[in-house]
């Protein structure tokens, strides 16, 4: 336990990652001023889409004006004029409820919207959005109906869940976790070789059992930063907003079709993130013993991270292929792949954790 705790004093004095966690603290409070001071532009930006669709349904009434003129009265176009004008009336009205922040009949209205424009685009008239946006969008008001809950714009919410999916969408990516990955390699990597690999094996404890506290110590340190990132996310706006009941049951739009309470989504986000943290922490340790010097190991790292994006310009699914699994929000949302994409993961891991032990015994022999 002692030498755990010797371990995570390293890691802490490298400063390297301590920086991490203060860089990490100041966006996520920056992300939360920020939607703050847009809650007046929430508003416009739930508008915008609503205007460009009713905009679009004029065009086509003009249209089918045109062509009665042109052609004389025909039922099928005198009713799909009919349905849009019902369109254009009813975006009028959630538009002015929107302004006014009259969410009951707002989602009443939205989802009467839903109604028409499926038969709208069965009379051959152009929406905007596709038939599975449409019935999405149905099930999604008919749920914050039942249970009684404001629709919130995501992007722009200050309430808790919603904001800590903002939060996750920003955070656990690529990105960050090679950030983070490059914040603890100070540490890994200057125990690999000269005078500090030679007082590393000078102590009274295996091979096998240094790298294992290592990678216990590397995991503490995500799982550190993770906490970080979750309950920051979570505290800022309980302390400083006033949280709408059974705003934890608010649903999300799966891709897969149906909808995803959000507590059950944050719970697959925080599995998923930990699995992941764990594998780069293997990872890491893996090629710092492999290649024993700071800048190669920096080197394979960006080049292993690189590959992520070449994959996933050509596979969209997750895959075996762990990396596939970095962009947390567009997996839980997108994909049924829970829990394999852990257990892959974590498998994984204890594959490169044997690699890793294996190849320091060969090499020392």
């Amino acid at each position: 336990m002692s030498i755990l705790v010797f371990e995570l004093k390293k890691i802490m004095y490298t400063r390297t990652f301590p920086l991490f966690l203060l860089l990490t603290i100041l966006a996520i409070c920056g992300l939360f001023i920020h939607t703050v001071i847009m809650q007046d532009t929430a508003r416009t930006k739930k508008v915008e889409p609503l205007s460009t669709i009713y905009q679009s349904i004029i065009e086509q009434n003009l249209e089918d004006y045109a062509y009665i003129q042109e052609n004389g009265l025909d039922p099928d176009t005198l009713e799909r004029i009919a349905t849009g004008q019902e369109l254009q009336t009813n975006l009028e009205m959630v538009t002015n409820e929107i302004q006014y922040s009259n969410w009951t009949m707002e989602l009443l209205t939205e989802r009467q919207i839903y109604y028409s424009a499926m038969h709208y685009e069965e009379l051959g008239g152009t929406f905007g959005m596709s038939n599975d946006e449409i019935e999405a969008g149905i099930e999604l008001t008919s749920e914050l109906i039942s249970l009684n809950i404001a629709k919130e714009h995501l992007d722009y919410s200050t309430q808790p869940p919603l904001f800590m999916k903002k939060v996750i969408s920003f955070f656990l990516n690529s990105l960050w976790y090679f950030v983070f990955l490059i914040s603890l390699m100070a540490y890994i990597t200057k125990e690999c070789g000269g005078q500090p690999k030679q007082m590393v094996h000078a102590l009274p404890i295996s091979e096998t059992n240094n790298i294992l506290i290592k990678m216990v110590a590397l995991v503490l340190a995500g799982t550190t930063w993770l906490v970080t990132v979750f309950g920051l996310s979570y505290a800022l706006p309980m302390i400083f907003t006033e949280p709408k009941e059974f705003i934890f049951s608010y649903p999300l739009i799966h891709a897969a079709g149906g909808l995803v309470e959000v507590s059950s989504y944050l719970k697959d986000t925080a599995f998923m993130s930990m699995s992941l943290i764990i594998f780069t922490c293997a990872l890491l340790l893996l090629i710092a013993y492999r290649f024993r010097q700071t800048f190669k190991t920096y080197l394979v790292i960006s080049l292993i991270f690189l590959s992520y994006f070449i994959v996933t310009d050509v596979i969209l699914t997750p895959t075996l292929y762990p990396f596939t699994f970095q962009t947390i929000d567009r997996i839980v949302l997108s994909f049924q792949f829970s829990p394999i994409g852990e257990v892959i993961l974590l498998v994984t891991a204890c594959l490169l954790l044997y690699v890793t032990i294996t190849y320091q015994h060969r090499r020392r022999l």
